[in-house]
């Protein structure tokens, strides 16, 4: 089940990005704060980054919420395990240049 719960918000994210709509990871998101370290992988970033930029050419800004949200979410399970795949594929530095 540990390793179920690694995943679970990662798999919820896969469906929204497949359109199967966001409203399973905000109902998780206002559950309760998890406090199981989220596993990622390097295209999950990348299908991120695009779904963050369409939902806000959409203007859809409560989509965008959600998925800054799952970004805070993977940072400190990043910082807790002592990685940063976020540096390493330039997220953080994506977010210090734009303007």
């Amino acid at each position: 089940m540990a390793a179920h719960a690694e995943d679970y918000l990662e798999s919820l994210l896969i469906d929204a990005f497949k359109g199967k709509g966001y409203q399973k990871i905000s109902d998780l998101l206002q559950e309760k704060e998890t406090d199981t370290l989220q596993k990622y992988s390097n295209s999950l970033l990348s299908q991120l980054d695009k779904a963050l930029r369409r939902e806000l050419d959409r203007n859809d800004f409560h989509n965008v919420s959600l998925l800054l949200k799952c970004i805070q979410l993977y940072f400190k399970s990043d910082l807790q395990q002592g990685t940063s795949l976020f540096v390493e594929q330039g997220l953080v530095e994506k977010m210090s240049i734009t303007p």
